[in-house]
């Protein structure tokens, strides 16, 4: 399991279901009185929290499997366009709760979080799709589940076909 995805995916959800709460009371208080500009800003916000919701529930979902460069490229871009769309107002359309902006700062440190390393996360490297499974980093439990088939193999508890036909899922 990926801890620190699985953390960065739950304090991101917990934030960003905060910052709707946030983002509804404003609504409610304050756009009564506001100009069209602030409605087309919040309306941007809204689309970076919904963002951060879908962001935090992909992380709880994918924090048990070994992640694919591409996919984890693909989501590292989105976040900062999207924050760029949002924020591209930000001095003059934020409202002047500052509250607003810590949990804006808090909502990209959690997304970073999730995010793997340059080579993956740490006991799980990236997929290598494009070249055989003996190239690739195993895991442990590969490994132990290696290890017990072999001993099997040894005391004869299992064929020499068995073992080949075994590794092989182990290995895909």
């Amino acid at each position: 399991m990926i801890k620190r995805r699985l953390v960065g995916g739950i304090l991101l959800l917990v934030l960003a279901l905060f910052e709707l709460l946030l983002f509804i009371t404003y609504c409610v208080e304050y756009l009564d009185y506001s100009q069209l500009t602030d409605a087309v800003f919040m309306s941007k916000y809204l689309v970076f929290m919904i963002w951060s919701i879908v962001l935090g529930i992909i992380y709880i979902a994918t924090c048990k499997r070994r992640p694919v460069k591409w996919q984890e490229v693909t989501l590292a871009c989105i976040t900062p366009a999207l924050t760029l769309f949002t924020y591209s107002s930000l001095i003059a359309y934020l409202p002047a709760y500052n509250l607003f902006r810590l949990v804006l700062f808090f909502l990209i440190v959690f997304q970073c979080l999730g995010l793997p390393g340059k080579n993956g996360f740490k006991d799980y490297p990236y997929k290598d799709q494009g070249h055989d499974s003996q190239s690739q980093g195993h895991d442990s439990q590969s490994i132990d589940k290696l290890a017990k088939l072999k001993e099997l193999l040894d005391s004869g508890a299992i064929t020499q076909e068995e073992f080949d036909q075994e590794k092989e899922k182990i290995w895909k």
